[in-house]
């Protein structure tokens, strides 16, 4: 890992956390370090390799960066600020691609392959 790269966590374990996952690891500036959920059965599974953590957790950790990655981002977004995250450190989807993935699914392009979850 560069000194420039940033450690992110993918708030969300869901089809939206793969799409971000998919993203993430595709730009080289970017270290995805673990993936988080606020389903307490996920917490201390693994997701393609990394630890599935809690919020608070999350919270407490060194992590850089989370990346929301579920429907429910604005939810998650306030639980994480409200238990300290400093709102820089919290990334969100544009809503362009958020609605282009609702469509995708809301048509059925993918199959019935892709199921918007919550994280």
């Amino acid at each position: 890992m560069s000194e420039t790269c940033k450690t992110v966590a993918i708030f969300g374990t869901g089809s939206s956390g793969e799409r971000a996952w998919k993203t993430c690891t595709a730009i080289p500036s970017v270290k995805v370090v673990a993936f988080a959920d606020n389903d307490d059965r996920k917490h201390g599974t693994l997701l393609h390799g990394l630890p599935v953590i809690s919020a608070e957790e999350l919270v407490s950790s060194s992590i850089e960066g989370v990346v929301l990655a579920s429907m429910f981002a604005a939810d998650i977004r306030a639980k994480l600020l409200n238990l300290g995250l400093a709102h820089e450190r919290i990334v969100t989807a544009s809503d362009r691609q958020f609605a282009s993935a609702v469509m995708d699914w809301a048509l059925d392009r993918t199959g019935g392959l892709v199921a918007l979850e919550g994280g």
